[in-house]
């Protein structure tokens, strides 16, 4: 049986993300997947927290490692200074690359492995999240994404418009697989009282994009009969002491699905107000959206830029966070569940693995 390695910086769960979807397909295409977490944590309760246990899937970590590459404090340091943490934060890993025959490497610091994985006999695939160039100011970082494109023999974007990330050379090797939602074969959801509280109205959040800090703040402070739900890393840790003040405010960091799904299901709203950041105008009908929708949720959100994915779709977009409020204020007039028109088939895991599956060999 083929073996393969799936390289991510998040722990595997039965979650939305396209990662995650892609090592079903690849257990279900009859491969044995070990799915590799880089750079690991140094914090023991963060390694382990959203980490979930997959059919045929084996979570492994990577050596902890005190020196490594930091994006927000290092990626003015000159190029030379780069490549040096680079190369501690990879030096000394436990990963046998041997043994397999197929890496999948997705965007973000796992790319940083490029040059540990030996180029004979291993199949290099690479999934392309966010391009390099929105998620970092770092030219070496770039010029790591150009290696892994060299070197895969396939490529997976989620969205066409993110092709003029990928050099034209390299443009033979595209496969456009767009994001998907993933609820299927979940157990029937109830709630416990303990997880939501005693609120007639809940707003909820999911996902690791950043988030506005001074709009969460003002809808809090505007709307005292709902409760909002953070769910993610998308909150600095100083943002999040203050947004504590509130009594109506919950900040669940990372959660698995089976703690996530329910807060979802049993919330009113769902709310995107997004942080102003370069990768925004690559944000369309993503998993957030869908998976909102799929459970009736009202959904407010700050403009993204492929607001085209919407057309039809009865989303509110807002420019500011008094319009945001403003439109909160209106939903909460209204009772009913939101009715979406949209493919949940075609949106579903089951129709991402099924995509998936067309180009797995």
């Amino acid at each position: 049986m083929q073996k393969v390695l799936v390289i991510s910086s998040t722990p595997y769960s039965n979650s939305n993300r396209g990662i995650d979807i892609l090592c079903n397909a690849y257990v279900k295409k009859g491969y044995t997947v070990d799915h590799c977490v880089f750079p690991a944590s140094f914090f023991r309760s963060k390694r382990n927290r959203v980490r979930e246990d997959g059919d045929g899937i084996n979570q492994i970590v990577t050596r902890r490692r005190v020196l490594g590459y930091y994006e927000r404090y290092m990626h003015s340091l000159p190029e030379n200074l780069i490549r040096w943490f680079v190369n501690m934060a990879t030096k000394f890993q436990n990963l046998n690359f041997d043994q397999y025959s197929v890496v999948v490497i997705e965007s973000g610091k796992p790319i940083m492995l490029i040059d540990r994985i030996p180029r004979d006999n291993i199949n290099i695939v690479y999934r392309q999240s966010d391009p390099m160039k929105l998620l970092s100011d770092n030219k070496y970082m770039w010029e790591l994404e150009k290696k892994v494109c060299e070197r895969a023999s396939l490529i997976y974007i989620v969205r066409e418009s993110l092709k003029e990330y990928i050099p034209v050379e390299y443009h033979p090797k595209v496969v456009t697989v767009v994001n998907g939602f993933n609820v299927e074969n979940e157990e029937p959801l109830t709630l416990k009282s303990d997880v939501l509280s005693n609120y007639d109205k809940h707003a909820v959040y999911l996902g690791y994009t950043p988030i506005d800090f001074k709009t969460v703040d003002y809808l809090c402070e505007m709307h005292k009969d709902v409760f909002f739900n953070i769910i993610g890393d998308c909150l600095k840790k100083s943002e999040i002491n203050k947004l504590r003040r509130h009594s109506n405010f919950k900040y669940y960091g990372p959660l698995s699905s089976k703690k996530y799904l329910p807060i979802i299901k049993f919330s009113d709203y769902g709310i995107m107000p997004f942080k102003d950041w370069t990768a925004l105008k690559h944000i369309g009908l993503n998993s957030k959206f869908l998976l909102f929708m799929k459970y009736g949720l009202a959904i407010v959100s700050y403009y993204v830029g492929e607001t085209n994915e919407f057309s039809n779709i009865p989303i509110i977009f807002c420019g500011n966070k008094v319009e945001f409020s403003e439109a909160l204020r209106k939903l909460k007039l209204k009772s009913e569940r939101m009715k979406y028109d949209i493919d949940f088939g075609f949106y579903s895991a089951g129709g991402r693995m099924e995509e998936y599956l067309e180009h797995i060999l």
